[in-house]
């Protein structure tokens, strides 16, 4: 029972550690990183890719927005990869002036990328960047104005700035809404602000051309951001966030849909982690290792010691003994604690009011918020158990 004892509090530490860091990085999504003014140059050249499967209803919301940006047309070259498509798709695309690359088979969104790639990247004009968004995405304005700043010398990838689409269209994209700006403010805002890797999203993202070559080689995969985050910090690019590129993002509106989707991200994240986290380890890219696992492992960190918190608190007071939280109710532990709990709570509540996201809808929608969290569990379980399966489930979108 001693050993058991010793091994619990030894976990516990180290999952303490762990929390602790999440939450000392988070605090840096209050001082959002300043680059100093790009010196004048000719603007970089983009090629955005678009992959779609039957995507008639969103495609044109799409193609425009990226013609309306603020940027010179002779640097975008649009490319909609009509993968397997059965509707209108192409054609809309066409007719608004993208180039259309068909494709059969929908076998998913990494090979849709590859397929297309290797037909662009085989043409005379190579583009500077490559920027890859969804089928059902708008982007900013100032979207590829802004990743031009950004792809500095130092950075070979830019992360953009996810928003929800759809916030308004019930409980669930607005628990979306509220979860995509935790998750970018606490996991992307954050560590690049203080120069650390930034891992990709699945969408909203540039990479330099001759990088993003290198990628299409990569293994095959549910989760080709994490694949991409991972293999990047392998060979030693630098990844940034770049908060003033915007691309809004459809969210599901239905549970079912939801939990399939994450079912299949979370096939695709226990692919990479078993295939990358070694490597990433046994390399010392410790901060690296760490942003891969940081979804999970920051929020499981904070839920678990917030209950072990509410449990020491209680023993404290009524003189109780629990084997599993003894060394939480000692006073200097317990106030680290109470500290690490304050911190985490503070710099989320901070964020979301700094992103307009801290409201009266938000306070009400407060049971949405962890209806979506907890049925994560199940989705990250399905995943784990099913990872070895490889279908690719196709979104439905309609806004």
């Amino acid at each position: 029972m001693f050993v058991c004892e010793i091994i619990a509090d030894f976990i516990e530490l180290a999952l303490f550690l762990i929390g602790s860091y999440y939450a000392a990085v988070g605090v840096f999504s209050l001082f959002p990183r300043r680059d100093p003014a790009a010196p004048d140059r000719e603007p970089l050249s983009f090629a955005v890719l678009i992959p779609a499967h039957n995507e008639e209803r969103v495609i044109a919301q799409a193609v425009k927005s990226v013609f309306a940006a603020d940027y010179p047309g002779e640097k975008l070259g649009v490319y909609v990869i009509a993968d397997d498509c059965s509707d209108g798709t192409a054609y809309i695309a066409e007719k608004l002036g993208a180039r259309v690359i068909k494709k059969s088979g929908g076998s998913g969104k990494f090979a849709a990328l590859k397929f297309a790639s290797e037909r662009i990247f085989s043409e005379n004009e190579r583009p500077d960047m490559v920027t890859v968004i969804d089928a059902d995405n708008v982007v900013s304005p100032a979207y590829f104005a802004e990743m031009n700043k950004a792809a500095r010398e130092r950075y070979g990838a830019v992360q953009g700035k996810v928003e929800t689409k759809n916030p308004e269209r019930n409980w669930l994209t607005a628990a979306y809404s509220v979860w995509s700006a935790l998750e970018t403010r606490l996991g992307r805002m954050a560590p690049g602000s203080i120069g650390l890797n930034v891992k990709l999203s699945g969408t909203g993202y540039c990479v330099r051309a001759e990088i993003f070559e290198e990628l299409m080689g990569l293994e095959d995969c549910l989760a080709e951001d994490m694949e991409f985050t991972a293999h990047l910090a392998l060979i030693g690019i630098k990844t940034a966030f770049c908060g003033g590129a915007v691309v809004y993002d459809e969210k599901p509106a239905s549970l079912g849909c939801s939990l399939r989707q994450r079912i299949r991200w979370a096939r695709g994240i226990v692919s990479v982690q078993g295939r990358y986290g070694w490597k990433l380890l046994r390399r010392g890219k410790i901060t690296d290792f760490l942003s891969l696992y940081g979804d999970f492992l920051g929020l499981f960190t904070y839920v678990l010691f917030g209950v072990l918190s509410f449990f020491a608190g209680y023993a404290m007071l009524n003189g109780l003994h629990y084997p599993l939280i003894e060394m939480w109710t000692k006073p200097i532990s317990y106030a680290a604690l109470c500290v690490y709990l304050g911190i985490g709570l503070m710099t989320a509540l901070a964020g979301l009011v700094l992103e307009r996201k801290f409201n009266k809808a938000a306070v009400a929608n407060l049971p949405g918020l962890l209806i979506y969290t907890v049925t994560w569990v199940p989705a990250a379980v399905a995943g784990l158990l099913s990872h070895h399966r490889k279908e690719w489930y196709h979104t439905e979108h309609d806004c």
